[in-house]
């Protein structure tokens, strides 16, 4: 009953694609985008001797329209007022050869509305408010709202910085409606997840501007969590947690501009994140950290970025029913990334990546093991336009 390796496999194909147009009016004054994205992936599966397949399409339309002002008179302020509203369409489909009952058909299209309005005022207080509306096919419509803080206190490098805001996200086709009655059970009476959290931080440069530290604590609720439940058999169906999940945490971030040609950057955080009841939240560390060295040479042409990124122990279910474990420990772990750039012309440049230089065996999910050492190389070309 164990987890173990077997025959069957996944294969995946996922394909990406963007493309906007910018207009700019009267001297940048009002700025307009329009934009369009299509995502599709297929997945095809053989799992004990059986094929199913399934086929996710998600296409959006946008556009975002922003006028920028300025009232020297009033308050020396610069202003920025920003409308966006966005149609995304998405699609399921869903087939398994042993099981007839998994096939289905499933789609909808949503609507968003976002009003956004940004001051600075004496270039040393800078507030922005915003405002959305989502209008939902399948779930009740949803208002949320964010509002922001900073203030620079003049001549001391000190920054002060708040914000507070609202969230929601509609659950997944997968965790409505289910893949594979055999393992995963949708649950088509999921809620929305909702959130309310705020942060509070002060940020101070050093040196001549050349180091910059900044410190933030931060605090979220979330209701109506979705999580797997586990049930006999080898069944798994995901379900709203009643009650308020909890997470608080504290992040530093650092800067150093060593030379104009060498920088160093870091970051550590701490997490306390918790279910309703008081139990840790899985695939949640307690501790983070990140550490990054770039290096430009050659006149700017060339670049070398090296990076180490630390995660810590987490906790994660455990679904076997023969070893009457609910809950097992996932190893903290220590991976490295270098990567490298070229820049032959303007217009064109070579790129290269190591990840996971030092070929570290770790997991993210109790069971599931994740990439080892791996290279990547390509080229990035520019075309201007007259």
């Amino acid at each position: 009953g164990l987890v173990v390796d077997s025959d069957d496999y996944t294969e995946t194909e996922q394909i990406y694609g963007r493309a906007e147009a910018r207009l700019s009016l009267f001297d940048g004054a009002w700025q307009q985008k329009l934009g369009a994205a299509m995502t599709r992936a297929d997945r095809d599966t053989v799992e004990s001797g059986t094929t199913s397949e399934s086929t996710g399409t998600k296409g959006k339309l946008d556009y975002q329209s922003t006028f920028l002002f300025d009232t020297p008179t009033l308050a020396d302020a610069t202003h920025s007022l920003t409308f966006y509203v966005e149609r995304e369409h998405q699609d399921f489909r869903n087939r398994s050869e042993g099981f007839p009952s998994a096939d289905q058909y499933r789609g909808t299209t949503d609507h968003g509305y976002v009003g956004e309005y940004r001051v600075g005022l004496w270039d040393q207080l800078f507030l922005s408010a915003a405002l959305r509306f989502d209008d939902n096919e399948r779930f009740e419509d949803a208002t949320t709202y964010r509002g922001t803080a900073a203030y620079v206190v003049p001549g001391s490098g000190t920054r002060l910085h708040a914000s507070y805001a609202t969230g929601a996200t509609n659950p997944t086709f997968f965790e409505l409606f289910g893949f594979d009655p055999n393992t995963f059970v949708g649950n088509p009476d999921l809620k929305p997840e909702t959130s309310k959290g705020w942060d509070a931080g002060v940020e101070q440069k050093f040196l001549d501007d050349r180091v910059l530290i900044d410190v933030t604590y931060f605090e979220t609720d979330l209701r109506d969590e979705i999580q797997t439940a586990f049930l006999p058999g080898f069944l798994a169906t995901p379900v709203n947690l009643s009650g308020k999940s909890t997470r608080r945490g504290i992040e530093v971030t650092a800067q150093a501009r060593v030379t104009d040609a060498f920088d160093l950057a870091g970051s550590f955080t701490w997490l306390d994140a918790e279910e309703p009841g008081g139990r840790s939240e899985v695939r949640r560390p307690d501790y983070m950290a990140s550490a990054s060295a770039n290096y430009r040479f050659l006149g700017g042409r060339a670049n070398v970025n090296l990076g180490v990124d630390y995660n810590g122990r987490a906790i994660d279910n455990e679904f076997v029913d023969s070893t009457g474990r609910i809950r097992v420990g996932l190893d903290d772990y220590v991976l490295v990334n270098l990567a490298a750039s070229y820049r032959l012309t303007d217009n064109v440049e070579l790129f290269g990546r190591v990840e996971n230089l030092l070929d570290e065996d770790y997991q993210d999910v109790y069971g599931f093991d994740t990439p080892g050492i791996g290279a990547y190389a390509g080229i990035k070309v520019a075309f201007d336009t007259p």
